[in-house]
């Protein structure tokens, strides 16, 4: 008997850590959201500032929280495989810094074939990162919190993440064509409902 209130006790515990995970993350999407919809600077504006600041491709960007402020923080790679981050303020569009990624990060990404395929496509795709975000954007009528490239079933596409009316969407862009797909609920994402599809005119 004493074993199965112990057990019970502790299925529980686990129940509401993570009910308590869930509802901090909940929190921080809810933060990110309102912080993008009043940004006077928004990701793709971030993305193109950068192109004049460091050499390189972008091939991440994102809204995230670094010593308790939310800022813009952009990832480029350049002809060498060297990657770089550049910060920006969302609100000012200010540069706050630059630097190398990580060694284990950059050691990683020298063995990771999948990486490699990623970054090849970003060099050679028609539509670049920066511009993916407008035509996320336009497609959802949300805001972009993060855009990155990412192999989707096999596929390597830009993955981009949109909070509307507190809502967040996760968009799919073709590098080659501009395609958007599988606008969704991020929260029903796996149950592979589509709700638009606009591509890039010539």
């Amino acid at each position: 008997m004493r074993i199965h209130k112990t057990a019970a006790i502790a299925l529980a515990a686990t129940m509401m850590l993570g009910s308590a995970v869930a509802f901090a993350e909940s929190r921080d999407d809810d933060r990110q959201a309102n912080a993008i919809a009043s940004a006077g600077f928004s990701l793709s504006d971030a993305i193109a500032a950068v192109k004049g600041k460091r050499k390189g491709t972008p091939f991440e960007a994102g809204l995230e929280e670094e010593e308790g402020k939310l800022i813009y923080k952009i990832k480029l790679v350049d002809k060498d495989g060297n990657v770089s981050r550049v910060f920006f303020d969302p609100n000012s569009g200010k540069l706050l810094k630059t630097s190398p990624e990580g060694l284990i990060e950059q050691i990683k990404s020298v063995f990771d074939s999948d990486d490699k395929r990623q970054i090849d496509t970003v060099r050679t795709a028609k539509v670049d990162l920066g511009r993916a975000v407008i035509l996320a954007e336009q497609s959802s009528g949300g805001r972009a919190l993060d855009a990155r490239i990412e192999n989707e079933n096999g596929k390597i596409l830009y993955g981009i993440e949109l909070a509307r009316n507190g809502i967040s969407e996760a968009v799919n862009v073709e590098p080659q064509s501009g395609k958007v797909t599988q606008v969704s609920d991020k929260n029903d994402r796996e149950d592979g409902e589509h709700e638009g599809e606009h591509e890039e005119k010539d």
